[in-house]
């Protein structure tokens, strides 16, 4: 009897240290994470260094330590687009997919470039990502729009939905009527999500054309 009750109590501090190591692998302790990547890159002073470590955090680390690299490389602004351009052409679909979310966030018009070039990325996700980042910069990412209404011709519905939701976002009073007719056609698209886009579209140029902000 109590061997038994020896064996199902060591059983349990097993399985119970097992899912403490998984949790605190997981990252589901935020403060760590806060703690460690604003250690290393504390200061004004940013140098390759630190943006060198963040990227490496970005890359590597669990949910919440990723984010943390993010927030602290849109902070640094211009300082963090050469490893971000960079880091968009890596292998990994993740970690790709965390430069983008850190390019969103950094809302900066030096990246244009860098992003002007990625919509021609060989990855359809990789291409609908970089469509965002530019969206979300707002009337100074108009210089892509020309772009933007080349990648409507798309066949990639993710692609696709993207462009169609950036055209809608970027196209001011001047050229919202003839960008009106441009959307229209994706209002009977057979993907649910370019139609979704396309009434999006539809409404913010709608109050454009009509000098409506």
């Amino acid at each position: 009897m109590r061997n038994q009750l020896f064996l199902t109590v060591f059983i349990s501090f097993l399985v119970g240290s097992f899912f403490g190591l998984c949790i605190g692998y997981l990252g589901f302790e935020q403060k760590p994470a806060h703690l460690m990547v604003s250690r290393k890159c504390s200061g004004q002073k940013v140098g390759k260094e630190s943006v060198a470590y963040l990227m490496k955090i970005l890359r590597r680390g669990n949910f919440l330590w990723s984010e943390e690299a993010s927030k602290k490389l849109a902070a640094l602004g211009d300082k963090a687009i050469p490893a971000l351009c960079e880091g968009a052409q890596h292998w990994s679909l993740q970690f790709r997919n965390r430069v983008f979310w850190t390019f969103q966030r950094l809302k900066s018009s030096k990246a244009i470039p860098c992003l002007r070039q990625l919509l021609k990325h060989q990855n359809p996700l990789s291409r609908s990502s970089a469509i965002e980042a530019l969206w979300r910069m707002g009337p100074k990412a108009r210089v892509v729009l020309p772009e933007l209404l080349a990648m409507t011709k798309e066949s990639n519905s993710s692609v696709l939905s993207s462009a169609v939701r950036a055209v809608g976002r970027l196209g001011n009073e001047q050229d919202a009527k003839k960008l009106l007719k441009r959307i229209q056609q994706f209002l009977h698209h057979k993907d649910k999500f370019v139609r979704i886009a396309a009434k999006s579209a539809l409404v913010r140029l709608k109050k454009k054309a009509k000098g409506i902000k």
